[in-house]
C-alpha cells in the first residue's frame, strides 16, 4: 500500500443542521481508516456525543473556533479534504480547496452553486452527470447507489438473496422507529405510543439520536409503560442489527433510506425537511411509502396513515422483494482509491 494519506472531513452537526451529514462522513471515514489512512474531523458545531463517536471510530478532531481556523487546517497538510454541508458558500469551498491536494464534495444536488471540487460523490439513485457540468466541470464523478457511503456494520453483512422466495404474508411483528439524529418534529415517542396502544402484540425498537433532546423524557416514560414491548436505544451503533430484526421501519427520508435499501427492509419514509423532498419522487417513492410532513401534521393524523400502511401484509412483502433486486454499495469500498488516485 502507498503511504497513508491525511484526510480531513469538514462537516458540522447540530439540532438545526441535523446529523445526517456527519454520519455519512463517519461512514466514509471508516473506509479510509480501514485502508490505513489518517482522518480528522474539522468542525464548527458538533454535539459532544457525536464528537465522542467520531473519536471512538478513530478520527482526530479539530474545533474550528477562535481566530484563523484556516491556518490550523492548512497545518494538517491534507492530501484530501472532504466537505459535506449546505451551509458552505462557493467562496468558502474555493478557499478550502487550496488547502489540500484533492477535494471531495459530498453532494445532494440541492442547488446550482459551484462546488470547487476535484471529486463529487452523490449516492442518490437520482444523481445525473449533467447536474455537475456547470457546478464541477472538471471533477471526477462518483454517482449513484453503487457508491452509497454505508458504515462497516452494514458492509460486513451479505445482502439479502435477490432470488429468495417471497416472505409469507404477515402483519409486521417488530417495527423500528428512527427519525434521525435530532427528530426535529419530536414524533418518535408519540408514534411509538400510538402503535403500541392500537396494535396488540407489536414490539417496537425506538431509536433516539444523539441530538434528539426534546423527546428523551417521553421515550423513557414510554419504556417504563411498555417494558416488554418497547426497546429504547439511545444513539444506537447497532442499526444494522436492528434492521435485521425488524419487519418494517419508520424513518426520516434522509440517508437512512440507503441503509434500508441495502438491508431490503420495507419502510415508511417521512419527509421532514426540504432536502428530503427527493424521496417523494421515483425511484424512492416506488421502493418506500413516503409521507410529506413539512406542513407539520398532528400525530393522530400521521398515526392513522401509519396504521393504514400495515395492511395488506402482501404489500410489505412486495416492497421487500423489490428492494432485494437493487444493486447498492457494490463500489463503496473503492471510494478511497478512486479519490486518492490522481489519474
Amino acid at each position: 500500500m502507498s503511504s497513508p494519506a491525511q484526510v480531513i472531513f469538514r462537516v458540522d452537526a447540530s439540532p438545526r443542521i441535523g446529523t445526517g451529514h456527519l454520519m455519512r462522513c463517519l461512514a466514509l471515514a471508516e473506509l479510509f481508516l480501514d485502508q490505513g489512512h489518517d482522518c480528522t474531523l474539522a468542525y464548527a458545531q458538533c454535539p459532544p456525543t457525536l464528537l465522542q463517536r467520531a473519536q471512538r471510530t478513530g478520527l482526530g478532531t479539530l474545533a474550528l473556533s477562535g481566530t484563523d481556523p484556516q491556518s490550523r487546517l492548512q497545518a494538517l497538510r491534507a492530501q484530501l479534504l472532504v466537505l459535506d454541508g449546505y451551509q458552505f458558500t462557493p467562496a468558502y469551498r474555493r478557499q478550502l480547496a487550496q488547502l489540500a491536494e484533492a477535494t471531495l464534495a459530498l453532494d445532494d444536488a440541492q442547488d446550482d452553486r459551484p462546488l470547487y471540487a476535484s471529486h463529487v460523490l452523490n449516492s442518490s439513485p437520482q444523481a445525473r452527470p449533467e447536474d455537475y457540468r456547470r457546478r464541477a466541470p472538471q471533477a471526477r464523478l462518483l454517482l449513484g447507489m453503487e457508491y452509497a457511503p454505508l458504515r462497516q456494520e452494514f458492509l460486513r453483512l451479505a445482502r439479502p438473496d435477490p432470488v429468495a422466495a417471497p416472505d409469507p404474508a404477515a402483519a409486521p411483528g417488530r417495527i423500528l422507529i428512527s427519525l434521525g439524529g435530532s427528530d426535529i418534529l419530536n414524533l418518535g415517542p408519540a408514534l411509538a405510543r400510538l402503535l403500541l396502544d392500537r396494535q396488540p402484540g407489536l414490539h417496537i425498537d425506538l431509536v433516539m439520536g444523539a441530538a434528539a433532546t426534546s423527546g428523551k423524557e417521553q421515550a423513557q416514560r414510554l419504556a417504563k409503560d411498555y417494558p416488554q414491548r418497547l426497546s429504547l436505544h439511545q444513539d444506537s451503533q447497532q442499526m444494522a442489527r436492528l434492521m435485521q430484526q425488524a419487519d418494517l421501519a419508520i424513518t426520516a427520508a434522509g440517508s437512512t433510506l440507503l441503509e434500508l435499501a441495502y438491508m431490503a427492509l420495507p419502510g415508511l419514509a417521512l419527509v421532514v425537511a426540504d432536502n428530503q423532498a427527493p424521496a417523494l419522487r421515483p425511484p424512492y417513492s416506488d421502493w418506500f411509502q413516503v409521507r410529506d410532513l413539512r406542513q407539520r401534521p398532528d400525530p393522530e393524523t400521521l398515526g392513522q396513515w401509519v396504521l393504514g400502511q400495515l395492511n395488506p401484509p402482501q404489500r410489505l412483502g412486495q416492497k421487500r422483494q423489490l428492494l432485494r433486486q437493487l444493486a447498492i454499495a457494490k463500489n463503496t469500498r473503492m471510494i478511497p482509491e478512486r479519490v486518492l488516485t490522481q489519474s
